[in-house]
């Protein structure tokens, strides 16, 4: 999956994949200097979850908002796969020495 530049960066590029109205909020935030300072300061992933990007520019924030959300819900699913294999593994290994006991033994 390809991260927009805009989410990145808002303040260099923007999209013509976007909605007008998306657009427009771009274009808006492009030319707010505070906004600008901001970003700097904060940096992206804290940029727009704060509530002066969200209130004034709702649907910028809801989208990246989207994007933002698939990262931890991937890392989290692959990190219980992994904890379930891990897990899938232990027990196997002890089936095994049981096993090769149990042949030396008789």
């Amino acid at each position: 999956m390809e991260v927009p530049t805009w989410l990145t960066d808002p303040f260099i590029s923007c999209s013509e994949e976007m909605g007008i109205c998306l657009q427009e909020e771009m274009i808006e935030l492009q030319n707010d200097t505070a906004m600008r300072i901001r970003f700097l300061q904060m940096g992206e992933s804290l940029f727009w979850i704060q509530g002066a990007t969200r209130c004034r520019f709702p649907l910028l924030s809801e989208e990246a908002k989207r994007f933002a959300l698939l990262f931890p819900t991937s890392y989290l699913v692959e990190k219980g796969f992994r904890a379930i294999a891990r897990i899938q593994d232990k027990t196997r290994n002890r089936m095994d020495v049981v096993s090769a006991v149990t042949r030396d033994c008789f």
